[in-house]
């Protein structure tokens, strides 16, 4: 009797659950996969969107997705006209980017600008944001050269252009909210150079630097490696230098693990100076001049990596100094750990940063000389 009355119960409890998790039919919908945000005429916001067309398989790359076109005061309005060019509700689950232009970054608070996406139930925390040299949309404008669309193509590039060559660092709507929850509002949103519609491809590189939501600056891919590093959020990348007394010759090493930890030092109250220990595996690349037959041999190419390293990451850190944006995490450290000393400090942080001083300190270890033995080939 228990068994039936529990198959009873469960039965009544299903007929009164609902079989679809929203009223909306898919045919209703328009997936939106990108966003395009650009400065309009009147103080208004341009909106475009990236949406796929269900038109099946047989669809080229530049059929598969249809760009629509909002103008509006806020975000949100220009977001409630996009049924009336598609005769669609937009639907926001999938999506992946939503790309600024840099005139609009500058000009406004990228946080308050995207202020719907993070109030919006349908948005996910893990969709990229990027700041565009130029206009917004004639980035979504480029035709996909592998990817079914330029959205997901731009997805993977932000990804693989992090991981591979540490020349961007990926930022999310979930980043950017930490950012502005931050000790310090200094921050970066991944870059992307000017496009024109002739282009075919764009070049994902970069930093983007921001002070209190507003974009102040450009870091460069080279720079934005150090302050990877700095950060510790260094995944993988190539190290080149000059051979010894040989400086039209380059050599290199492939970044396989990195690992920096940051230590300041403290006088009268007050931080004094950083210090970066920096612990790092690496592989041959590139020899063209270095014959690695002796440990004497490995210890010369392994100082001259080292010295590379350090000039990088000390670079980067002068690069930030000069612009007054401390965007490697030194004020959260001491916020973290020190909240009083932080509320004595953080008035006059920016001119502060620029006066400390950083000493890099790193240890490079050769994991492998590559599919070779450790002598120029020819």
């Amino acid at each position: 009797m228990y068994r039936y009355g529990l198959l009873l119960l469960l039965s009544g409890a299903l007929m009164l659950t609902s079989g679809c998790w929203s009223k909306h039919e898919l045919v209703e919908m328009g997936f939106v996969l990108g966003v395009a945000l650009d400065e309009a005429k009147d103080n208004q916001i341009e909106l475009t969107a990236q949406i796929y067309r269900p038109r099946g398989d047989k669809l080229s790359a530049d059929q598969s997705t249809i760009n629509i076109k909002a103008k509006n005061k806020t975000v949100m309005e220009a977001v409630r006209d996009i049924p009336i060019h598609l005769g669609r509700k937009s639907q926001w689950s999938h999506m992946r980017i939503i790309i600024v232009s840099e005139k609009l970054a500058r000009s406004q608070d990228i946080g308050k600008l995207l202020d719907f996406f993070y109030r919006d139930h349908e948005t996910r925390g893990d969709v990229q944001v990027m700041i565009a040299g130029g206009r917004a949309d004639d980035v979504l404008m480029l035709r996909p050269q592998v990817e079914k669309s330029t959205s997901q193509e731009l997805l993977r590039a932000n990804r693989i252009s992090h991981s591979v060559s540490g020349k961007t660092l990926v930022t999310t709507l979930l980043q950017l909210g930490i950012q502005a929850r931050n000790a310090h509002l200094d921050g970066f949103v991944s870059y992307l150079y000017d496009v024109t519609p002739k282009q075919k491809v764009f070049s994902n590189a970069g930093l983007a630097l921001t002070k209190m939501g507003k974009m102040v600056g450009v870091l460069s891919p080279i720079k934005t490696q150090g302050l990877a590093m700095l950060r510790n959020e260094f995944e993988s990348g190539i190290i080149s230098f000059s051979c010894s007394g040989e400086k039209r010759q380059t050599e290199t090493l492939e970044v396989l693990k990195l690992k920096t930890k940051l230590k300041l030092s403290w006088m009268e109250g007050k931080p004094s100076g950083v210090t970066a220990y920096t612990d790092v595996d690496a592989a041959i690349s590139e020899l063209k001049c270095s014959y690695v037959r002796t440990p004497e041999d490995e210890k010369k190419l392994v100082k001259a990596a080292e010295r590379q390293i350090r000039q990088t990451m000390l670079e980067s850190y002068h690069e930030l100094q000069k612009n007054q944006i401390e965007a490697i995490g030194i004020a959260n450290q001491i916020y973290r750990k020190y909240p009083q000393t932080w509320a004595a400090l953080k008035e006059n942080w920016d001119y502060q940063f620029t006066k400390l001083p950083l000493q890099v300190k790193v240890r490079v270890r050769l994991t492998t000389p590559g599919a070779s033995n450790s002598i120029p080939i020819l």
